[in-house]
């Protein structure tokens, strides 16, 4: 009898994971949510930022992932993994005059030597948004003051 219950106990699992993956329940986590591809420059006092991040961070509440890219020489793009996914973002910039790399300090007394460019209010009080409504690629300027 305990036999008889281990196969169909096996059958009824096999079952459920051939539902799942026949109705593509498994898909959307390999794939992620709909994105859309980003890009475009970023200006501070006219000027092009020369290297820094920038950083779409999803709504609250939204279970979507965070997206970024690299700035260099005013551009950026960000393509890995399809892009910025569908929905609303606030958006974080950093900017420096060199690149973080080559200004690293070599311990924890060596002061910065390449300090942040842009104000609070562009990076960690930032209040700069994008709305990605389509999987349409974005041109997106961003125009620091």
């Amino acid at each position: 009898m305990n036999s008889k219950k281990s196969i169909w106990g096996g059958l009824s699992l096999a079952g459920i994971v051939f539902v799942s993956l026949s109705t593509g329940c498994g898909q959307r986590a390999e794939n992620g949510p709909p994105r859309a591809k980003v890009s475009g420059t970023v200006t501070f006092h006219d000027k092009s930022i020369p290297t820094g991040t920038i950083i779409f961070l999803p709504e609250p509440g939204m279970n979507l992932p965070v997206s970024s890219a690299r700035i260099t020489d005013g551009k950026y793009a960000v393509e890995a993994n399809g892009g910025v996914p569908i929905g609303k973002h606030r958006v974080e910039i950093t900017g420096w005059a060199h690149a973080v790399e080559e200004t690293l300090p070599t311990d924890m007394t060596t002061p910065n030597k390449n300090p942040q460019l842009l104000p609070d209010k562009y990076n960690t009080k930032s209040e700069l948004e994008l709305v990605v409504e389509s999987t349409k690629s974005i041109q997106k300027d961003f125009v620091l003051d």
